[in-house]
């Protein structure tokens, strides 16, 4: 097989000829994936636009690439576009916009990448945007909201994002929105709530954020919230409750949250929440209990959690109960029979715990 450095060779050579794609060698005229993942690369030849067939151009980890040619939206055929690792990248071209059929840009690891062309709205095709750990990236572009079909925006490890564009309400199709160690995003846009197809949200470690909009009740498909490592998070908007398909909510570390809403019983699909290490966590909801498809609840290092409510154990979905190192816990947990049958794996160290069988009116034990 020829390798990267050959191809890039051979067009750079066809480039200084003139050769008209009629011309090219036969294994590069059907060329369809073309991987260049190498740190030499500085540049690409012109001639690389005339590779008609091309679907999928990796140029991953091509640390040394400061730009890309002009010719590279006439590549009308690219689907997928492999940036990540460009540590030098630091724009790129208004006609990237021509690439109609692109459904995957991916961009992540370009440190000096501080925004994107505004043009980015006319890849109507875009389903797949990655721009995780683009550090020095300040903002997206107010066309974003352009990307009708876009499903699926990478924007985790942004440490200069503080904000979305309020266009951010049109991307319809979005699935999935990782904001996740964006260290200086404060708040979400209300109109985060027109993302009606939304079903992940990340925003784990993102530690100014001190609270969420109350509109985030209505991301009706919404399934899974990661609010893990938000240091800086208080309090959960009453609306929380009216997330109906939600099954796995993350708030583990959030060292300021002291309580949960009680519309928290609301949240009928909900199978995981985790708590752990919410340290100023001493009184969960008695309305905890309501949540009758719960599997998983992780309570583990709030060491100042002084009770659970005492019907806990009738959780009977319940498989997983963590209260490791939740010293000051004192709370009778009473286990139902067929929380018993499902082995409730109820981890140590919990010194003044007590276990109750209700069917046999016995202590198991002290934890």
């Amino acid at each position: 097989m020829t390798n990267a450095n050959e191809i890039i060779q051979q067009l750079f050579e066809l480039q200084k000829n003139n050769t008209p794609f009629e011309a090219f060698p036969e294994h590069l005229k059907t060329l369809t994936e073309l991987e260049l993942e190498d740190e030499r690369i500085t540049t690409l030849p012109e001639s690389i636009g005339q590779l008609q067939n091309l679907q999928i151009l990796n140029l991953g980890w091509c640390e040394n690439l400061k730009t890309l040619p002009e010719s590279i939206g006439q590549l009308q055929n690219l689907q997928e576009l492999y940036l990540n690792g460009c540590v030098n990248l630091i724009t790129l071209p208004e006609n990237i916009s021509q690439l109609q059929n692109l459904q995957t840009l991916v961009l992540s690891g370009c440190v000096n990448l501080t925004t994107l062309p505004e043009s980015i709205s006319q890849l109507q095709n875009l389903q797949t945007l990655g721009l995780n750990g683009c550090e020095n990236f300040e903002m997206l572009p107010e066309s974003i909201g352009q990307l009708p079909n876009l499903q699926i925006l990478y924007s985790g490890s942004c440490g200069n994002l503080t904000t979305l564009p309020e266009s951010i309400r049109q991307l319809h199709a979005l699935q999935e929105l990782d904001l996740s160690d964006c260290g200086n995003l404060e708040t979400l846009p209300e109109s985060i709530s027109q993302l009606q197809n939304l079903q992940t949200l990340g925003l784990r470690d993102c530690k100014n954020l001190e609270t969420l909009p109350e509109s985030i009740g209505q991301l009706s498909n919404l399934q899974e919230l990661n609010l893990n490592g938000c240091e800086n998070l208080t309090t959960l908007p009453e609306s929380i409750g009216q997330l109906q398909n939600l099954q796995t909510l993350g708030l583990s570390s959030c060292g300021n949250l002291t309580t949960l809403p009680e519309t928290i019983c609301q949240l009928q699909s909900l199978q995981e929440l985790n708590l752990g290490w919410c340290e100023n966590l001493k009184i969960p909801p008695e309305s905890i209990c309501h949540l009758q498809n719960l599997q998983t609840l992780y309570l583990n290092g709030c060491e100042n959690l002084e009770t659970l409510p005492e019907s806990i154990g009738q959780l009977s979905n319940l498989r997983e109960l963590n209260l490791n190192g939740c010293e000051n816990l004192t709370t009778r947990i009473q286990l139902t029979s067929a929380n018993l049958r499902k082995n409730i794996d109820i981890t140590r160290f919990c010194r003044s715990l007590q276990m109750f069988d209700l069917t046999k009116n016995l202590r198991i034990g002290r934890v």
